[in-house]
């Protein structure tokens, strides 16, 4: 039998099928994705800046990040400072001065600045705050947390660092 006999149920010869149309399906998947990207900023992107809640996966997923980045980057260096009186009122004369203004007298997050804030300022004495090891403390003071108002100390020298750790740590 001759092969240019043979034909499909169709009747199309199988050497003139037409090839699947790539560049068609390759536009699709590029205006799909240039849709998205138009919805993202014209519709997510003001949605997320305008609410002023956190919402629960947001704390979720941004505690989550602040440990792993501290954890990683900070080391296991734990406070050489012992927490007697001096220690404690040189960590709370930095904290008046810096700290303050945030996170409260009492370290709550409840400063006078707070409200303005998105991401609110951590509470300070909360389990969370106070379960991150000394060398996680001193990494965040020392460089800050991107994304939030907790700007970065890098002027005050390491004395300075661990004596606002100690403090923090008597924050109840």
């Amino acid at each position: 039998m001759n092969k240019k006999a043979v034909s499909r149920s169709n009747g199309a010869n199988p050497d003139t099928r037409q090839p699947f149309p790539t560049r068609i399906f390759i536009l699709g998947i590029v205006a799909g994705i240039v849709l998205m990207a138009l919805l993202g900023m014209f519709v997510a992107a003001p949605l997320a800046l305008a609410h002023r809640a956190e919402l629960p996966l947001e704390r979720a997923f941004g505690g989550l990040a602040v440990n792993i980045i501290s954890s990683v980057s900070s080391g296991s260096t734990v406070n050489p400072l012992s927490a007697n009186d001096k220690t404690l009122g040189d960590g709370g004369d930095l904290f008046a001065n810096n700290c303050s203004n945030c996170h409260g007298d009492k370290g709550d997050g409840r400063g006078k600045l707070a409200n303005g804030y998105y991401p609110p300022p951590a509470n300070l004495t909360a389990a969370n705050t106070q379960g991150k090891s000394d060398a996680q403390l001193f990494w965040i003071v020392r460089h800050g947390l991107s994304f939030t108002a907790m700007s970065a100390y890098p002027d005050l020298d390491d004395q300075q660092v661990w004596s606002l750790v100690a403090y923090i740590r008597s924050l109840k």
